[in-house]
């Protein structure tokens, strides 16, 4: 027989097999009654058939008769889990970064660009074109964007592209990412020359998913060299003192826009005396010249008429300026030119000092002004019937100069402000000869008052000469001196004093009076300073105490403020404006001396020489005032006078 194989048994899982439905529900009520009707033993043979073989021996054939569950194992299954939840988990990772944008850097506004394109110099007034340039470099769009240019004072819009909002704003609105776009504008600058100036741009905008606005600043800086402004000056090659000479002034505009409020200004050295002008200048010294616009490469020339000065020689230059006034309405050059005249030396040569000085000067209400005119013949013939004369012309005209008080030894003639000596006063003027030379002197006081009408007072006076003949020769020659200009300063002055007693009576000071040896006694010391006609500025007033003399730190100060410098033994006060409209301003202070036995019998210093410095504003011009020490006499204390002996 055959070797019998082993039964392999045929596993049926449980859940593969199908549930059958109730028969009932899927079969037609006589099917059901037929099977019911199958002999249970004839079901068992044809089961037994199916899953036993009864030809056992063959090969292949397993026992179908028995089920047998198989084992699973548990930990392999876990690590099968393990590596499908971790490649899902991994999968879904992925995904999400992908349609998520987990790549993208967050927006920080460092990712929004601008620049500022255009030269880094340009002529004032030229046109000159900037662009600016701007970019979001970001996935993350931008909203509600607004540019906004910051230009300077003196800039010139002329274009731009887009336009802009009320001339310095540009609407963009959204900008995508990475969008990007650009404004050019177009303008000139008007400033002074060889200053760098600042162009700014600002954007401000809101990202996208932000409710805060972000900035982004830049600047460009611009040099201005050279104008579009041009002048030329032209005048004589050579002249002689006192010949009527024509100076010219000629300017241009070489620019394609009107320059407003434009201007020239001549700036004279004292050997040349302006007389007149074409057009008018707009001040007394024709000296400024307001032409308001000047067109479009437009052009124009002012000219001056004047003569050098009788003490004028050598090379003497004038200097003319074009530019423009700006807001302040003060001048702005912007190109020079000069032409400069040799002066021959002259016949006769007068020249006038002041007080001692040949040039401008402050002088206060009451002085005395003494003058000294000095002439002499430089040249080699003989000068016949000359006459020299002084003009003074005050300003106001009335009320502040004394012509009846003048003092004039030579014995001129006056008339409306002019003093003139001839031969009738002085013989020696029939005839002047080569190298001879003379002086004449007066003097004149300013009222100790102010005028009526006390603005900008001033007292202008220059000397002119007038030659009949030379060698005999008929000849009809005038000249000129450099004019001296007499300031008036403000109506300033200082007193100082000492009191025990106010004006009462009432004590303000203490201890014994007449003072003792070695006994303190306090004293008050009032500094007052009264003005009226101009306004002043940095006032400092100052004096130093004696070494037995002490600063008791009581004051009484009305405006400023008082300090005391113990070191240097210095009281100081300072005030830095007092308007004319306050008349008077007082500064008090207490003070203490212990008498030595050296100073028996004697009236010591209390306060030593007092002074004042400051700045009269209106004409900017410094000046002190001083007041001698003051001592123990007390000599304005009505009650406390005579009691300043040392006992």
């Amino acid at each position: 027989m055959p070797e019998t194989k082993p039964e392999t048994p045929i596993v049926i899982s449980e859940e593969t097999v199908p549930k059958v439905a109730d028969e009932s529900a899927v079969l037609p009520t006589e099917t059901v009654k037929e099977m019911s009707s199958v002999d249970s033993d004839e079901i068992e043979r044809e089961l037994t058939d199916i899953y036993f073989d009864r030809d056992s021996d063959k090969d292949g054939d397993e026992d179908m008769s028995r089920l047998e569950k198989v084992r699973h194992s548990t930990p392999k299954k876990i690590l099968i889990g393990l590596l499908i939840f971790t490649a899902v988990l991994a999968a879904a990772s992925w995904i999400g970064l992908l349609f998520f944008g987990g790549s993208k850097p967050s927006f920080t506004g460092d990712q929004v660009t601008m620049s500022i394109d255009g030269p880094d110099e340009t002529e004032s007034g030229a046109e000159t074109e900037f662009v600016v340039r701007y970019k979001n470099a970001s996935d993350t769009p931008l909203g509600t964007a607004v540019l906004e240019l910051r230009l300077l004072d003196g800039f010139f819009l002329t274009s731009s592209e887009p336009e802009l909002e009320d001339g310095h704003t540009y609407l963009i609105g959204s900008l995508p990412p990475w969008g990007r776009g650009q404004l050019t504008f177009t303008g000139s600058l008007l400033s002074p020359l060889d200053t760098e100036h600042d162009i700014q741009a600002i954007i401000t905008y809101r990202p996208a998913n932000f409710s805060s606005e972000f900035q982004k600043v830049t600047t460009r800086g611009v040099s201005t060299v050279g104008s579009v402004m041009q002048i030329q000056a032209e005048g004589p090659g050579k002249s002689l003192p006192g010949d009527q000479v024509e100076l010219t002034f000629s300017y241009r505009n070489e620019s394609n826009r009107q320059i407003e409020n434009a201007a020239v200004v001549a700036s004279y050295p004292p050997e040349f005396i302006p007389e007149s002008s074409d057009p008018s200048a707009s001040d007394e010294t024709y000296a400024v010249w307001r032409l308001g616009t000047v067109e479009p490469y437009g052009t124009g020339s002012v000219k001056v008429t004047g003569a050098f000065a009788s003490e004028a020689h050598g090379d003497v230059t004038v200097t003319a300026s074009a530019g423009y006034t700006d807001a302040t309405e003060s001048f702005v050059p912007q190109i020079e030119a000069s032409v400069t005249t040799e002066v021959l030396q002259g016949e006769l040569v007068a020249a006038m000092v002041l007080n001692g000085r040949s040039e401008e000067q402050a002088v206060r209400l009451g002085d005395l002004l003494r003058y000294s005119i000095s002439y002499r013949n430089t040249g080699e013939a003989s000068l016949g019937n000359v006459r020299i004369s002084v003009q003074l012309n005050p300003s106001p005209e009335a009320g502040l100069v004394l012509w009846n008080e003048l003092e004039d030894e030579s014995n001129g003639q006056l008339n409306d402000g002019r003093i003139t000596w001839t031969s009738r006063q002085i013989p020696s003027l029939a005839r002047i000869e080569a190298g001879e030379e003379g002086v004449i002197q007066f003097s004149v006081p300013l009222s100790a008052e102010p005028p009526t009408e006390a603005e900008n007072l001033s007292l202008i006076g220059w000397v002119e000469t007038e030659v009949k003949s030379v060698d005999g020769d008929v000849v009809d020659r005038i000249t000129k001196s450099q004019p001296i200009t007499a300031k008036v300063l403000s109506d300033t002055t200082l007193s100082a004093a000492v009191w025990f007693y106010d004006e009462e009576g009432v004590p303000v000071g203490s201890g014994p009076l007449p003072p003792e040896v070695d006994q303190p006694t306090t004293y008050r010391a009032v500094w007052t300073v009264t003005n009226s006609l101009h306004d002043l500025t940095d006032l400092k007033l100052s004096a130093n105490l004696p070494d037995n003399v002490s600063w008791t730190g009581s004051s009484q100060v009305g405006a400023g403020e008082v300090s005391y410098d113990s070191a240097e033994r210095n009281i100081v006060w300072r005030l830095n404006w007092l308007p004319k409209t306050v008349d008077q301003v007082e500064v008090g202070f207490d003070v203490t001396i212990v008498p030595t036995a050296s100073q028996r019998d004697r009236i010591p210093t209390l306060v030593d020489a007092t002074t004042l410095d400051a700045t009269d504003k209106d004409i900017d011009e410094k000046f002190t005032l001083s007041q001698p020490p003051l001592t123990t006499s007390l000599i304005e204390d009505t009650y406390g006078a005579g009691k300043g002996r040392v006992k």
